[in-house]
Protein backbone atom coordinates (compact mmCIF):
# COMPACT_ATOMS: atom_id res chain seq x y z
CA UNK A 1 0.00 0.00 0.00
CA UNK A 2 1.25 3.48 -0.85
CA UNK A 3 -0.13 6.72 0.51
CA UNK A 4 0.75 10.06 -1.03
CA UNK A 5 0.19 13.05 1.23
CA UNK A 6 -0.35 16.35 -0.56
CA UNK A 7 1.73 18.94 1.21
CA UNK A 8 3.43 21.65 -0.82
CA UNK A 9 1.26 20.86 -3.84
CA UNK A 10 -1.82 21.28 -1.68
CA UNK A 11 -0.66 24.69 -0.42
CA UNK A 12 -0.05 25.87 -3.98
CA UNK A 13 -3.49 24.78 -5.13
CA UNK A 14 -5.12 26.21 -2.00
CA UNK A 15 -3.58 29.63 -2.64
CA UNK A 16 -4.76 29.49 -6.25
CA UNK A 17 -8.27 28.42 -5.30
CA UNK A 18 -8.53 31.37 -2.94
CA UNK A 19 -7.60 33.69 -5.83
CA UNK A 20 -4.42 34.76 -4.09
CA UNK A 21 -1.70 36.36 -6.15
CA UNK A 22 1.68 34.81 -6.86
CA UNK A 23 3.35 36.89 -4.12
CA UNK A 24 1.02 35.45 -1.48
CA UNK A 25 1.61 31.96 -2.84
CA UNK A 26 5.36 32.51 -2.72
CA UNK A 27 5.27 33.77 0.87
CA UNK A 28 3.35 30.64 1.88
CA UNK A 29 6.28 28.62 0.56
CA UNK A 30 9.16 30.60 2.09
CA UNK A 31 10.64 28.58 4.90
CA UNK A 32 13.08 29.45 7.66
CA UNK A 33 16.65 29.57 6.47
CA UNK A 34 15.73 31.41 3.29
CA UNK A 35 14.87 28.29 1.30
CA UNK A 36 12.04 29.08 -1.07
CA UNK A 37 10.30 26.31 -2.95
CA UNK A 38 7.28 26.17 -5.16
CA UNK A 39 6.58 22.49 -5.60
CA UNK A 40 4.19 21.62 -8.38
CA UNK A 41 2.32 18.37 -8.98
CA UNK A 42 4.82 17.58 -11.75
CA UNK A 43 7.55 17.46 -9.08
CA UNK A 44 5.87 14.79 -6.99
CA UNK A 45 4.10 12.84 -9.73
CA UNK A 46 7.08 10.61 -10.66
CA UNK A 47 7.25 9.28 -7.10
CA UNK A 48 3.51 8.54 -7.09
CA UNK A 49 3.83 6.76 -10.45
CA UNK A 50 6.74 4.70 -9.12
CA UNK A 51 4.83 3.73 -5.98
CA UNK A 52 1.87 2.67 -8.11
CA UNK A 53 4.07 0.54 -10.36
CA UNK A 54 5.19 -3.04 -9.92
CA UNK A 55 8.77 -1.78 -9.54
CA UNK A 56 7.97 -0.74 -5.96
CA UNK A 57 6.59 -4.14 -4.96
CA UNK A 58 9.28 -4.67 -2.32
CA UNK A 59 8.86 -1.27 -0.67
CA UNK A 60 7.06 -1.58 2.64
CA UNK A 61 6.73 0.84 5.51
CA UNK A 62 8.84 3.56 3.91
CA UNK A 63 8.35 7.30 3.76
CA UNK A 64 9.49 8.74 0.44
CA UNK A 65 9.90 12.43 1.13
CA UNK A 66 9.63 14.62 -1.96
CA UNK A 67 10.11 18.19 -0.78
CA UNK A 68 13.09 19.64 -2.61
CA UNK A 69 15.56 19.34 0.27
CA UNK A 70 13.63 21.31 2.88
CA UNK A 71 14.34 18.70 5.56
CA UNK A 72 18.09 19.18 5.06
CA UNK A 73 17.95 22.89 5.90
Amino acid sequence: MAIVFPSQDFLTELARSLNQDRECEQSAKTFEGGLTLILEPKDTAPTAVYLASDDSRFMTGQASVVEGGFSVV
